[in-house]
């Protein structure tokens, strides 16, 4: 037999249940901070940070589902937040950037040229997406091109930003590496 205690806890239980519930479904999931490269050295000028750069165009549909898909998981968000400034870079943008002591600019005035900021973190292979991770010292180590998934894209985050390159080269990193993101 149900007393009146009992019911009226229950009915406490679920009412706070479902109040969680709808805490949860309102929390935001979490983003990424994407800084502009201005953005990004001033940053890094104050306090040093690996830089994942995603070099994208405006056309590009892979870049696009990059942004609905991987981009959107949680544990890839984290992860890039803590260890990295993340610098959205659109690869034929028309601006004018000064780095390292020099003007970079559009390539050239047709429609569609790449920047060359975008052409010197690429290494002048112009494929989008593609992803540069830099040291705090801006070394380049090498464009990554293609959609990844968030476990793909893992490893090269994970070999760089916790510094792995330093005792240990990428294949052996990468044959022992266990993917965590999902």
């Amino acid at each position: 037999m149900i007393t009146r205690y009992t019911l009226l806890g229950l009915l406490f239980l679920m009412g706070f249940t479902t109040l969680r519930a709808q805490e949860i479904a309102l929390t935001p999931p979490p983003k990424i901070n994407w800084m502009t490269w201005e953005e990004m050295m001033a940053a890094n000028a104050e306090t040093p940070k690996k830089i994942f750069v995603d070099a994208y165009t405006d056309w590009c549909g892979w870049c696009k589902r990059m942004d609905a898909t991987t981009f959107k998981n949680p544990n890839l968000v984290n992860y890039l937040n803590e260890h990295y400034y993340a610098v959205k870079l659109d690869a034929e943008m028309r601006d004018t950037v000064l780095f390292q002591d020099s003007a970079m600019v559009p390539s050239s005035d047709r429609p569609r040229a790449p920047h060359q900021l975008a052409v010197w973190l690429l290494n002048g292979k112009m494929s989008y997406p593609t992803f540069v991770i830099l040291d705090e010292n801006y070394r380049n180590f090498g464009p990554i091109p293609g959609y990844k998934k968030p476990a793909e894209l893992e490893p090269f985050l994970v070999f760089i930003g916790e510094g792995h390159y330093r005792s240990t080269d990428w294949n052996s990193f990468y044959t022992n590496f266990q993917p965590q993101f999902n």
